[in-house]
Formats: C-alpha cells, structure tokens, sequence
C-alpha cells in the first residue's frame, strides 16, 4: 500500500509540474465527470413493461449531454476568465503533495452534506406551482428511469442543485482539487445510483417509490 502511495504521489507531483493549474482544474474536473457519469448507463429501473422506449432514451441521452455541455461551459468560462481575476491560480488548492487524511474527510464530507441540504430545500422549493410545470416536471417525465436519467433535468436544476454545492464547498475551504473530484464523483455516483432502480439501499427504494405509483 505504501509503494502504491508513493507511486501515485510521484505521477501526481510529475502531472503538476508539467500543467498549469487551470489545465489541471479544467480537465480534470471533465473527465472525472464524463468519466462517472457514463459509467452506469446501461442500468435499468423497475418491470420491463414500465421500461422507457428508444425514442425516451434518446431525448435522455440528448439532455443529459445538453447538461454536461452547459457545465463544460461554465467551468471554462469560470477557468479562464472570472477566476483569474482572484489572487489565486485555481479555486482549489493543486500542489504535488497529496491531501492528508484530516483535509481529505473534511472536504469530501462536508461537501456532501452541504449537498444533501442544499438539494433538499431546492427540492422543495422546485414544487412550488409556480416553479414545477417550467422546470422540475421535466425530471418526472421517466416513471421508470434508467441510471443517466439522474441528469435528465432542466439546466437551473442541474446546476443549482447537482453541481453547485459540491463546488462552492470546496472552493471556500480551498480544498485539495483531488478531494473535490473524489467527492463530485461522490455525489455523482449517488444521484446514478438512486436512479438505477436496482435496491442497494433504503433510500433507492424510498426515492423510485413515487414513480411506481405513476
């Protein structure tokens, strides 16, 4: 375990002395994305009868491309031109030395329950009448979704509440930016998860129960 450590710390320090640090927070923050995101695609969710058709896993794929893109977009816009104007050269601390332990469990689970909060009362308030027909209705749209459909979502909801609190966490704490990817990935994988169907967990079970009923 100390050879692997000490082997990934060696690469890490080598990625950071041959990129800038925008480079880094860039497309590192991408793949991560990309890479999570896709890699529960082909699970399904409830009977085979409630299962969507190709033409709705079409138009989920497209939205949830149109939302990657639209965060590929405000992270670039974020990396190089509003971030710049701030004294430091990420908005996550990116150095050669790995976080510790203590930064590490701070960032990803205050992070995280940061998330949970936030997401609930931006939950609630997606409800209100006047909010749900224009923008969180589209995310009820799958009564038996597949995983990606997590991301199947207006792009004010996908933003304020999937990719927001996560971020802004970490970046007033100045975390690691390897801390922030391990918990957007985190967070990502959760949101796939609850959508997947497949009942590793109470709370699976409790977040597709409105949609059995549909």
């Amino acid at each position: 375990m100390a050879l692997l450590r000490g082997k990934l710390e060696t690469e890490w320090s080598s990625l950071i002395t041959r990129n800038s640090a925008s480079a880094i927070d860039f497309w590192g923050t991408s793949l991560v994305m990309i890479v999570v995101t896709w890699l529960f695609i082909p699970l399904k969710i409830q009977s085979g009868h409630k299962q969507p058709t190709r033409k709705d896993t079409v138009d989920c794929f497209i939205v949830s491309i149109r939302n990657q893109g639209i965060a590929y977009i405000l992270l670039g816009v974020w990396t190089a031109m509003i971030h710049p104007l701030t004294p430091f050269p990420s908005a996550y601390r990116i150095e050669p030395d790995t976080p510790t332990k203590g930064g590490f469990l701070r960032g990803v689970v205050g992070s995280l329950l940061l998330r949970e909060v936030v997401a609930y009362y931006i939950h609630r308030l997606l409800y209100h009448p006047l909010l749900y027909a224009r923008i969180h209705s589209q995310h009820h749209r799958f009564t038996a979704p597949v995983a990606l459909a997590a991301h199947y979502a207006h792009p004010i909801e996908h933003v304020l509440q999937n990719l927001a609190p996560i971020a802004v966490y970490c970046q007033l704490l100045r975390c690691h930016i390897l801390t922030f990817w391990f918990a957007m990935s985190m967070e990502i994988t959760s949101g796939l998860l609850r959508h997947n169907g497949y009942v590793w967990g109470g709370e699976i079970r409790i977040h597709d129960l409105p949609r059995c009923t549909i």
